[in-house]
């Protein structure tokens, strides 16, 4: 059985999400061993654009009276196992964005129009920092140290050291 919120801002925060996730794991680099600039810059961009999303639902108006909530529900998408990505990294972050989609699936959040119960929004947060903290802190760097210029050494063990 699908999924389903009345609350919009879950609903939108859910399609960012899942677009995300299958935009990494048809990613070029879901099947290398790095990631490439492209990919990395356009998680960024996701990530921003999931952490906007989320500061502008909580900051708006609650639709909390009982007239005014409500009471259409949101089809959420599957969340989709993805076998064939090999990127350790890639993985890493589809599970930490899955959970955040489940999260936000059993959260107290699903019933109310838009916004997010004040643990709800924390938790929201607290897994954005942790995605965004392990492209930032872990991925980035990597991509750093694999893309260092060539330094000339040369020996049996180089590079540079014609076959």
């Amino acid at each position: 059985m699908a999924a389903t919120v009345k609350n919009h801002d879950l609903k939108n925060l859910d399609n960012i999400a899942s677009r995300f996730t299958a935009e990494i794991a048809n990613a070029n680099s879901s099947s290398s061993n790095g990631w490439n600039e492209h990919d990395l810059r356009r998680s960024k961009e996701y990530l921003l654009e999931l952490r906007s999303t989320t500061e502008q639902a909580n900051s708006r108006p609650r639709l909390d009276l009982p007239g005014s909530t409500p009471q259409r529900e949101f089809i959420l998408d599957e969340i989709v196992n993805y076998p064939n990505v090999t990127n350790e990294h890639t993985n890493h972050v589809i599970v930490l964005l899955d959970t955040l989609r489940h999260e936000w699936r059993t959260s107290q959040s699903v019933p109310r129009g838009n916004g997010f119960h004040n643990w709800d929004y924390i938790r929201t947060i607290a897994q954005l920092d942790n995605v965004d903290d392990y492209v930032s802190s872990v991925i980035e760097p990597l991509e750093q140290m694999m893309d260092y210029p060539d330094t000339g050494t040369s020996g049996a063990n180089s590079a540079n050291h014609p076959a």
